[in-house]
């Protein structure tokens, strides 16, 4: 999860994703989404930040017919150790303590997002798998895209096919 750090600084700072050292974990500069924008990795479990991604993803549900949810980035990989780190399951240790991996919380939005129904119908999930992409993130989603060329990732690629199984998986070069 992202969010642009004008927002994220003051509204969400105990969701931000940080190195060790005080610095940001992934920081993007212009022109990855707007343009004019930067953003910053989130935590998107057991905070603020994640109560409020999880109340508009209900609303949109409710107010229009979404039949499923993109995850951008659908990964993880990255230690976290601040807020939502202890409501957040799997946490573990390192030479720096404790800590919790990132994709935890993208799983538990994953398996929050697919509660949401509309109709009798479940919200669907797609994901925009990585390197990091966990099987266990592949399992929560309906669908995969990779934006990867293939022949440059073939080790991640060949074991996102066998943990995605009979799942389509779309492949997007730009």
């Amino acid at each position: 999860a992202y969010s642009e750090i004008q927002l994220a600084t003051p509204q969400y700072p105990n969701a931000i994703i940080y190195n060790p050292d005080g610095s940001y974990y992934m920081y993007y500069t212009p022109p990855w989404v707007t343009g004019p924008d930067n953003e910053v990795m989130m935590y998107p479990w057991g905070n603020k930040f994640a109560q409020q991604s999880m109340d508009d993803a209900r609303q949109l549900v409710a107010e229009n017919d979404v039949p499923a949810f993109g995850y951008d980035v659908f990964s993880g990989g990255v230690p976290y150790r601040g807020g939502g780190m202890k409501e957040s399951p799997r946490r573990a240790f390192d030479d720096k303590g404790e800590y919790v991996d990132a994709s935890v919380a993208v799983a538990k939005m994953a398996d929050f997002t697919r509660s949401l129904t509309k109709n009798g119908r479940a919200t669907g999930l797609v994901g925009n798998a990585t390197d990091e992409t966990r099987p266990f993130l592949v399992a929560r989603a309906d669908s995969l895209m990779f934006e990867q060329p293939p022949c440059y990732h073939a080790s991640a690629f060949v074991a996102l096919r066998y943990a995605a199984g009979h799942k389509m998986i779309t492949i997007w070069n730009p």
